[in-house]
C-alpha cells in the first residue's frame, strides 16, 4: 500500500482529514530532504490521491508544493533556520520558532487554495475574485498583527483577540464566499485601525510632553 491509499484509507472520504494529513506528510519528507526533493516526492506519491478525491491537478500539487516549502521554516528541524542561526550567529531553537511565528498565516493558504480556486486565478465570477484577495492579503495582515503584537502601536489583550476574529472572518469568506463573513471582517479591521490610531497619537503625544519636560528640568 502506498502512502496515497494509506491516506486516502484513514481519512475514509473526507477531504480536510486527508488535507490535514497530506500536510504532515510533506512537513515530514522536508526535514530530512531539500524543497523540491520533498515537493517531488509528494507530487509523485500523494498528489494522485488528492486529485482522486476530487482536487484539480493545479489544486494538488500547489497544496504539496506549499507545504514541501514550509518544511524547512517548521520546528523542530527548520533547515532554513538552520542556516539563518549559522549566519547570524543566533540561536537556532529561537531562530526556528521565530520563523515558524512569522509563517504562521501561510499555512492556510494552501487550504484556501483548494477552497477557492481565485488563488489560482480561476475566480468564478470578477467581482469574488477581487473580494476574495482582498479578503485573504487583510486576513494575513491581520494574522501577523496579532503575532508580532504591534499595529501601529503595541496591542493590549482585547485587541489581540480582536484582531484575531478579523483574520477569521477575512477568511471565513475566503473560504465560504459568505458576505456576513467579509463585512464583519472589514468592520472591525476598521474599528481597530481608529482605536490603534488614536492610541498611536495619545501614546505620541504623552512622549513629546515627557521628552519637554526633560528638556525643561535641565536648563535648571
Amino acid at each position: 500500500m502506498t502512502i496515497g491509499h494509506a491516506i486516502t484509507g484513514l481519512s475514509s472520504g473526507n477531504l480536510l482529514i486527508a488535507l490535514a494529513l497530506t500536510m504532515v506528510t510533506c512537513i515530514v519528507f522536508g526535514t530530512v530532504s531539500v524543497t523540491m526533493v520533498a515537493y517531488g516526492l509528494t507530487a509523485i506519491i500523494i498528489a494522485p490521491a488528492l486529485v482522486s478525491m476530487g482536487l484539480s491537478l493545479l489544486q494538488a500539487h500547489f497544496f504539496v508544493l506549499f507545504f514541501a516549502v514550509l518544511s524547512a521554516v517548521t520546528p523542530p528541524i527548520a533547515m532554513n533556520a538552520l542556516g539563518a542561526s549559522s549566519i547570524a550567529g543566533s540561536n537556532y531553537f529561537k531562530t526556528s520558532v521565530t520563523s515558524w511565528s512569522i509563517c504562521i498565516s501561510a499555512y492556510v493558504i494552501p487550504y484556501l487554495i483548494v477552497w477557492n480556486p481565485t488563488l489560482l486565478l480561476q475566480p468564478p465570477d470578477l467581482l469574488s475574485g477581487i473580494l476574495t484577495m482582498l479578503a485573504v492579503i487583510l486576513g494575513l495582515l491581520a494574522v501577523n498583527i496579532v503575532v508580532t503584537g504591534y499595529y501601529m502601536s503595541p496591542l493590549n489583550a482585547l485587541q489581540r483577540v480582536l484582531f484575531g476574529l478579523c483574520a477569521i472572518g477575512l477568511w471565513g469568506y475566503g473560504f465560504t464566499l459568505n458576505y456576513t463573513f467579509l463585512i464583519a471582517g472589514l468592520l472591525l479591521l476598521v474599528v481597530l485601525s481608529v482605536w490603534q490610531k488614536t492610541g498611536s497619537k495619545r501614546s505620541k503625544l504623552i512622549l513629546e510632553t515627557t521628552s519637554s519636560d526633560k528638556e525643561g528640568g535641565g536648563q535648571f
